[in-house]
């Protein structure tokens, strides 16, 4: 009877030490499993923020004029309905700069591809975001500039101020025109760059 009992006490030994074995084992292959799920989600956010990324950098190239770095045609036409669909009243301008073919000829195409940034910058430090332009095509421009361009809170109250802050109030299409030109004239001491405009005041939103 003895005997049974110490074989059976040695059976129950060996099987407990049998199945701790294969728990060690488990909870090690559950381990590597975690790990590797763990590389796996890394990688997976890793891949969804590349995509993301590429997105975003199709979008803007989607919007993006090659040449200028300003919103090409398809951004002004995304975007002016999303402006206008506001309280605030805005002016369309369109503007060329009218001898770009003559610069290009006599000064070379990269000559004429830089005026055409110098003028875009020059849009995008007068407008910022307060409106909406692009460099629509060729030596086109269009901008939606707000009603109230030009006008200035900070000036000094002299008759000289008052009425210069009158005659933007009275036609801030005609002050972003001026102010425009000026700047681009200064590109070059060589030759002169000329601009022309259109104005469309938009009356009916809809």
């Amino acid at each position: 009877m003895g005997g049974w009992i110490a074989f059976f006490v040695l059976g129950m030994f060996f099987l407990i030490f049998y199945l701790k074995g294969k728990l060690d084992i488990t909870r090690e292959n559950l381990g590597t499993e975690v790990i590797q799920l763990e590389e796996q989600k890394t990688q997976y956010v890793q891949k969804i923020e590349e995509l993301t990324q590429s997105m975003d950098e199709l979008h803007v190239t989607a919007y993006t004029d090659a040449i200028t770095k300003i919103g090409n045609k398809d951004y002004f036409m995304k975007y002016v309905p999303e402006k206008l669909a506001g309280n605030e009243s805005y002016i369309l301008l369109c503007f060329g700069i009218s001898n770009i073919v003559t610069i290009n000829r006599l000064y070379g195409s990269n000559e004429g591809d830089k005026v055409l940034t110098f003028a875009a910058d020059i849009i995008r430090d007068m407008i910022g975001s307060k409106g909406v332009y692009a460099h629509v095509q060729s030596n086109l421009f269009a901008v939606l500039l707000p009603s109230n361009y030009g006008q200035d809170t900070n000036m000094e109250n002299t008759e000289e101020d008052v009425a210069k802050e009158q005659k933007r109030k009275n036609d801030p299409a005609i002050t972003f025109i001026h102010e425009l030109t000026e700047r681009v004239a200064i590109y070059s001491d060589i030759f002169q760059v000329e601009v022309k405009f259109g104005i469309y005041r938009i009356s009916d939103k809809n």
